[in-house]
């Protein structure tokens, strides 16, 4: 077994591109950002920082955040790191020269997971100094910090392991990576659908099922957290911690064992299915899914649209399980406010009403997690029904903003780096397609892939239109924000991937630039009215501010305090209804320019930057040398074969 060569290329690899440096400024920068956040909330709300009750609480508080701040890192490190390491041997048609040398199943998995592991704790080290000094100043039990580290050690083993595991499976390193997210996705979230469904629609069944779903949950970080807010409390909290580390070992260990296992039976299978391809496209005419449309005048879109079709069939089913249970408990969620929604309705009919001019005193989303795990938690007060899931609908289309620009950056990021990945790029700059029509079809067919995701969201506008939570304005304009949104993202992911020139660690630093738009939305916290000018630029700011209710429009027309800032402590309060629109126009204006003028600069110097040389117009006149005018080619041909007529 050798896992010195793989692991000691990838060191050198990451030194070369400065890779590891940057993840040691990514850390700390986002542990500075944590340190001063914290400080900044604790003087704001006036909390006790200078007795040692005080800094004792203090540093526990840190000490919290700054796990999860390592748990975000984790997830940022790992998993691209490694679910690409194999899937772009395949893209570059090096893998099979790889599996030829001295080097066994075992030695390639293992060399693998070394080297992301290293680059996680590569990028970890630098918060190390600040754990210590919680330890020193702020009276942090050692113990708990060292059980920290295990469970965060652990958690990158299981994360690298589904990695591993996706990539061996996918055909593309970028099919790959979207795999390993899945599984971690589908990880957290199968277990608390299973418990909600379980309650909601079968609380007759077995319980064998919520026993599995419970193991499942305490599996994860996710339990750890269950566990110390009081839902699944099975334990004391460092128990469910040493649970969790349990549950991850094993499960990493029988993963890694699988991959060992099928690392050369999945790379022969990989390409017997190439030449099964030919087949199944003369059989699509009678298969159950939709054939494939002609290619038309737009081949580069076709492709980024089609190109994932030959994905594998546990590929696809793992991607309609994450689909139906996402769907499933968004709607189960959605509908839990959705009926006092429409029975408020019924009785008020669509207008504003007086009582949701004032906010609801029980957060909404925490009532509802308190009734679907059985504890009784009450309705809303009387004329804040459709306050409340105005209020949903606007918290979660928060959330869905940043994911959806994430995945267009993603996703028109992806194709293009594609190209690089499988040495197509010089074939498709040969062709006499223009800059603009390669860069619109890479954005566009992004913007069509996540499309299921809008539909979704639209969809739950919809509801909340006919349930009198959403006025139509608000519905407009939320509308118009999300396409802007995922336009500008798509824009900032092609330029991205070309100025870095397909180089990898250019992509990686161009992946701050989506960081940096949504925690500009954390802006809003900071003193001073104008602050709020730089959280226009956040995604989540302007998909938050835009699904306006009726209570919004009312006090929009007639001035005022705009309900949702009236009486909250996290946002400003005392931010004027129309002072908020004016942000949302801004902040929407100007993304929308900053496509069109990101556009417009990488389709006019597409030739300069890719290298691609230009030929001057056969027709275009030339002055004239000597007094002498000259006559273009095709016009001194023509004179001559009429002259041999």
């Amino acid at each position: 077994m050798r896992i010195g060569p793989i692991l000691e290329r990838e060191l050198i690899l990451l030194v070369r591109r400065k890779t590891a440096f940057f993840d040691r400024y990514f850390a700390i920068a986002l542990e500075f950002a944590v340190i001063l956040g914290a400080a900044w909330v604790w003087d704001r709300w006036e909390w006790d920082r200078r007795s040692l009750v005080g800094i004792s609480s203090f540093a526990l508080t840190l000490f919290v955040l700054t796990v999860g701040v390592l748990g975000t890192v984790t997830i940022s490190l790992v998993i691209p790191q490694i679910a690409m390491a194999i899937a772009s041997e395949r893209d570059r048609k090096t893998l099979d020269a790889l599996l030829a040398t001295r080097l066994s199943a075992l030695g390639i998995v293992l060399g693998t997971l070394a080297a992301g592991l290293v680059r996680w704790a590569n990028g970890l080290a630098t918060i190390v100094p600040v754990l210590v000094l919680l330890v020193l100043f702020g009276g942090v039990d050692p113990r708990l910090i060292l059980l920290a580290g295990v469970g965060l050690a652990s958690t990158a083993f299981a994360l690298a392991a589904m990695a591993v595991v996706a990539s061996i499976v996918a055909r593309t390193a970028r099919g790959a990576t979207a795999l390993a997210f899945s599984l971690m996705s589908l990880w957290i979230a199968l277990p608390i659908t299973i418990l909600v469904a379980k309650s909601r629609l079968w609380p007759s069944g077995p319980e064998w099922i919520v026993k599995i779903a419970i193991s499942l949950l305490l599996s994860s970080p996710f339990g750890v957290l269950a566990n110390l807010s009081g839902m699944v409390r099975i334990g004391s909290p460092i128990q469910a911690v040493w649970r969790m580390i349990t549950w991850e070992l094993i499960g990493g260990l029988l993963l890694v064992v699988w991959a060992i296992w099928q690392l050369r039976a999945q790379s022969r299978a990989h390409y017997d299915e190439e030449t099964r391809i030919a087949g199944r496209r003369i059989r699509r005419a009678t298969n159950w899914r939709l054939p494939r449309p002609p290619c038309g005048d737009d081949p580069v879109l076709w492709n980024a649209i089609y190109a994932n079709r030959t994905a594998s069939p546990f590929a696809r089913g793992l991607g309609h399980l994450i689909n139906i249970v996402l769907i499933g408990l968004i709607v189960a969620v959605m509908a839990w406010f959705a009926k006092p929604a429409f029975k408020e309705l019924a009785n008020r009919g669509y207008r504003a009403a007086p009582e949701a001019f004032t906010m609801p005193d029980v957060n909404p989303f925490g009532r509802a997690v308190a009734e679907m795990f059985g504890i009784p938690a009450g309705g809303p007060a009387p004329g804040q029904a459709r306050l409340e899931f105005n209020l949903v609908l606007k918290s979660f289309s928060a959330c869905f903003a940043i994911f959806y620009g994430w995945a267009m950056f993603a996703g028109a990021l992806g194709s293009m780096w594609a190209e690089w990945e499988r040495d197509t790029w010089l074939g498709l700059i040969a062709t006499p397609l223009s800059g603009w029509e390669i860069l619109r079809a890479k954005m566009l067919g992004a913007f069509i892939r996540t499309r299921p995701a809008l539909y979704l969201l639209i969809g739950l506008w919809t509801v909340g239109i006919m349930a009198g939570a959403v006025h139509p304005f608000g519905f407009i304009a939320a509308l118009v924000g999300m396409v802007v949104i995922g336009g500008f993202s798509a824009a900032i992911g092609v330029y991205a991937c070309l100025m870095a020139n397909g180089r990898r660690n250019g992509i990686s630093i161009s992946a701050v630039v989506p960081n940096l738009f949504c925690f500009c939305g954390l802006a809003i916290m900071l003193p001073g009215r104008w602050s709020v000018l730089i959280a226009a630029a956040s995604p989540s700011f302007l998909a938050f501010s835009s699904l306006f209710s009726y209570e919004d429009v009312h006090t929009m027309i007639h001035g005022g305090v705009l309900p949702t800032y009236a009486g909250s402590s996290l946002y400003k309060p005392g931010l004027e209804a129309r002072w908020v629109l004016a942000l949302w126009l801004i902040g929407t204006l100007a993304q929308a320019v900053g496509t069109l003028a990101l556009m417009r600069a990488m389709s006019r110097g597409f030739d300069a930057t890719v290298g691609r040389p230009t030929r001057p117009s056969p027709l275009a006149e030339k002055p004239s040398r000597q007094g002498v005018e000259e006559v273009p080619l095709a016009e001194s041909l023509g004179m001559a074969a009429h002259a041999d007529g």
